[in-house]
Formats: C-alpha cells, structure tokens, sequence
C-alpha cells in the first residue's frame, strides 16, 4: 500500500491545506502528524496562553481530520526522530509539509529526503503553504 505521511507544523488546518492535498492525491493512505518538539515547547509558544492556543488548535484539526476519515497522530519529542520513526515504523514511501521558511522546517525535510540515510527511502515533499 502506497502511504504518505503529513506533517502538520504551522498550517494546522485542513482546507487549503496544500501538503495535506498532495498527500490524498499520490496515496492510498495518509498519516497526519504534528510533533510537539522541545524547542517549540520551550520557545514563546512554551507560553501558557500560547501553548492554550496550540491545543486548542490541535484538537480542531484532529476533529477536522476526523470528519474526513483521517486520525491525526501527536507524539512528543524531536521532530526530525519523531517523523522517521513513524515513517519506519508505518512504511511509509512519501513526507509531505508545506513550504516553511523555518530553518527547523527545512532540516526536518532535509533529514527526511531519500539521500539522507535515516530516510530509509521516503522523499519528503513540501508544498506551498
């Protein structure tokens, strides 16, 4: 079966949501996924009303995703660790996120392209935000 992976990192939606439809056009099956990192933890979003925010966004996007089929994953820990260990562990053949021009982003997708060795093979692919 042919899966794709969505990670979710500031477009916590899913209308014109550009990753997530790419995803659902090349693959039979799509994992959502948001990573609560330390360092977005940490940051200004570590911010009680921020982090408020987050969850409260979150859980709409879980319900969202809900409606369409779709179980949105959370984990806890280092993105880049975190992504790959799903991918693996759901072998998955595609990373899909929308274009970020956070240097956090771009090395999540640069850890996760087929060149890197702990891609195991999935091609991550951002799409406009």
């Amino acid at each position: 079966m042919n899966r794709a992976l969505v990670l979710f990192t500031r477009d916590l939606r899913v209308r014109d949501q550009a990753a997530l439809a790419a995803a659902v056009r090349e693959a039979e099956e799509v994992i959502p996924l948001f990573v609560l990192d330390r360092a977005l933890l940490g940051g200004s979003c570590g911010a009680p009303n921020r982090l408020a925010f987050l969850l409260e966004s979150l859980e709409d996007l879980a319900v969202s995703l809900r409606e369409r089929g779709a179980a949105l994953v959370v984990r806890h820990g280092d993105v880049v660790e975190e992504t790959l260990s799903l991918a693996s562990q759901w072998d998955v053949s595609s990373v899909f996120m929308s274009a970020d021009i956070s240097i956090r982003a771009a090395s999540t997708c640069d850890a996760t392209s087929p060149s890197s060795p702990q891609s195991k093979g999935a091609r991550c692919t951002s799409r406009g935000a």
